[in-house]
């Protein structure tokens, strides 16, 4: 009969099982190591005052409970797969020691080993992991328990490696200090996500979020290095307080792709950092990126040079920030906002502009978006040229826009039908025009102004005349004149 305490070994599925007293028991520090040349492994499991037995016994398998280890003969174990932890319904605890879990350190036994720990019932279990803990293969590792809040749930100061298996989080989580999550296959949360630092996931497959993340204690930032998809399900709070001064908030990697955001109901807001509240290092396709405050950073949105294709920014505010409410840097084939209802963000009142872009921009597409009251201007394309052989070739970003809420100009124009509108963009000697329209029986402006210049025949240059010069910005939301005006026809702070 088990004591308050006591931990009984046993080898299920050839897996080293250490079952825990059902009135509760506490691990003070778990830990391998491994011994190539005599093929053992020693797994440490002090207690606070139990004892360390196997009641059934297994060729292979001894157990010191002076000494709080169990010493696995893997030449007997040829298929030793990996540790498990069954918890019940008391409290239990158990702590990772700082020599960590590994392993991916064994040379003998099955190709995939995992770690599993299920605390069982107990509403103030707490697993803490001091240590890393790494698989072997495509072994899992799965932590569960049912122990939420400050002191209980998974607590983290270190990372977790499945090198090709996947790592699943059951229980609320809570980082101690900046931690890494490193998974060949999935990575999956189950519930809250909160702490002290930064959470870095790299995986080769989906990651999932479906609790809140910073639902008592705003994280210091998330960063996406490698995914196929990512879901966050719940609400988001990052605070960049404290943090490097470029650090960005919600940090999407190269190519990761399929970022989606779902609920609309939960709260998500992103401060306080250096950065970009949000940061595409480039290319993202497939991703929705919905009810998002982001505010007081050093861009509201940053959106790198590469494709996005399907990947649309709607029903965000990015207001408020140091700089840029939203810039896009040769970010091809992303749609800032919708024509739907709700669909558009809210981009005023930053201190640069409220929409910048740099680079070729083709397919990009800004649309039904408030962009007003930004301190350097609503937005600003910036052109370049370059002199090859006899052309001047001369680019712009492409940028296309649409702004379709003028506000009281309609109601001043109920009772004609239509106006047109030129959009205009010069910088020296290179200017384009694009029209659009206003109808007034429907209150709304569609102005789609797509910017591009070909090559312009120059005399042949000499060598030392090749150079490459910046000509300058365009405001284009300034430069908007009616061709066919009412008199005192004004345009909202939308426009």
């Amino acid at each position: 009969m088990l004591a308050a305490d006591d931990i009984l070994v046993g080898l299920v599925g050839n897996r080293i099982m250490l079952t825990l007293d059902p009135a509760g028991a506490a691990i003070t520090n778990l830990a391998t190591t491994y011994d190539a040349s005599a093929a053992r492994l020693t797994i440490t499991a002090a207690t606070t005052a139990g004892t360390l037995s196997i009641p059934t016994p297994v060729n292979g398998i001894s157990v010191n409970d002076v000494a709080d280890t169990i010493t696995v003969d893997l030449k007997k174990i040829t298929k030793f797969a990996g540790l498990s932890i069954m918890g019940g319904a008391a409290t239990d605890s158990i702590r990772i020691g700082p020599g960590g879990v590994n392993l991916a350190a064994i040379g003998r036994g099955a190709a995939a080993q995992g770690f599993t720990i299920d605390t069982g019932a107990g509403a103030g279990d707490s697993i803490t992991i001091a240590g890393q803990i790494m698989a072997k293969g495509a072994g899992d590792v799965s932590l569960a328990t049912q122990g939420e809040g400050v002191t209980h749930g998974i607590l983290m100061a270190s990372g977790v490696v499945t090198p090709k298996g996947s790592q699943s989080f059951g229980g609320g989580v809570t980082l101690l200090n900046g931690v890494a999550l490193q998974a060949g296959g999935a990575i999956s949360f189950s519930s809250t996500i909160d702490g002290f630092g930064r959470l870095q996931l790299s995986a080769g497959r989906a990651i999932t979020m479906n609790g809140d993340v910073g639902s008592w204690l705003p994280l210091q930032g998330i960063t996406l290095a490698k995914a196929t998809s990512v879901l966050v399900g719940g609400g988001l709070a990052l605070d960049g307080s404290g943090t490097a001064p470029g650090a960005s908030g919600f940090d999407v990697g190269a190519n990761v792709h399929n970022v989606v955001f779902t609920s609309l109901a939960e709260a998500r807001t992103i401060s306080g950092f250096g950065g970009a509240g949000i940061r595409f290092a480039g290319g993202s396709n497939g991703s929705r990126i919905t009810g998002v405050t982001s505010t007081g950073n050093g861009v509201g949105l940053l959106v790198g040079p590469g494709g996005y294709r399907g990947t649309v920014i709607s029903g965000n505010s990015f207001s408020g920030n140091v700089s840029h409410g939203v810039s896009l840097q040769a970010a091809r084939r992303v749609r800032i906002g919708g024509q739907a209802s709700g669909a558009g963000n809210e981009i005023v009142s930053n201190g640069g502009f409220g929409v910048t872009a740099t680079g070729r921009c083709e397919g990009s597409l800004v649309v039904g978006s408030e962009i007003g009251d930004n301190a350097l201007g609503q937005i600003a394309n910036y052109l370049a040229s370059s002199l090859s052989g006899n052309l001047l070739t001369q680019n712009a970003t492409r940028l296309q826009l649409q702004l379709n809420d003028v506000g009281r100009a309609a109601y001043r124009a109920q009772k004609a039908r239509s106006y047109s509108f030129d959009v205009g963009v010069e910088a020296f000697v290179v200017s384009a025009r694009s029209t659009g329209w206003l109808d007034t029986s429907t209150a709304a402006v569609d102005i789609d102004a797509l910017v591009g210049f070909d090559g312009l025949p120059l005399p042949q240059p000499s060598p030392s005349s090749l150079h490459r010069t910046v000509l300058g910005q365009n405001l284009l939301a300034t430069s908007l004149t009616p061709v066919q005006t009412l008199p005192g026809l004004e345009f909202a702070k939308s426009v």
